[in-house]
């Protein structure tokens, strides 16, 4: 269609919304290998209880996964009652500083 890569995108974003799931009273969170444009990994948030994946994240920084939770509203994140997560220091900060009421749990395989 002869458009450059920056209009396809820049009209793909004017056009799709920013949807958010619910955050549930237990969230896991977890990385994977994945080629995105931000990095080699990507974050995926689920509910371990039912097995709903609530949410991916193309980026796993704490910068973006902390922006990211900030802007979800004080009363999702209050529900929150434990997260489940390896331990890698970027969560737990983030756990820390934001879930202030949640029990942070290691995943099985920590």
């Amino acid at each position: 269609m002869d458009v450059s890569d920056t209009t396809a995108i820049k009209e793909f974003k004017d056009h799709i919304a920013d949807y958010r799931c619910d955050i549930t009273e237990v969230v896991c969170l977890d990385e994977f290998k994945a080629s995105t444009i931000a990095g080699e990994y990507a974050l995926i948030i689920g509910d371990p209880v039912t097995g709903k994946i609530l949410d991916v994240l193309s980026y796993r920084k704490q910068d973006y996964i902390y922006y990211y939770f900030k802007s979800t509203s004080v009363k999702s994140i209050k529900q929150v009652k434990y997260i489940v997560t390896d331990l890698l220091e970027s969560y737990r900060t983030i756990c820390n500083s934001l879930f202030w009421d949640s029990i942070l749990i290691a995943d099985r395989f920590n």
